[in-house]
């Protein structure tokens, strides 16, 4: 059951129901890129950190490795 002030109980405590109908519409907002790119930089950097610098350690260790 929902309160008029928009919390949540069970049956027997609500004294006074809501009209489903009243509550305001469920609505969603896209999101800018921009606005991605500001929440996420700090996931951003961490992919970018770890797709580098694995290759570049494994590029080193190849370069250095000798042939004969």
């Amino acid at each position: 059951m929902i309160y008029p002030s928009g919390g949540s109980g069970s049956s027997s405590q609500i004294t006074k129901w809501v009209e489903l109908k009243s509550l305001p519409a469920f609505s969603v907002k896209r999101a800018g890129l921009g606005d991605a790119l500001a929440g996420n930089w700090g996931s951003l950097i961490s992919l970018a950190f770890w797709l580098i610098a694995p290759f570049a350690a494994a590029y080193v260790k190849f370069i250095k490795y000798d042939v004969r």
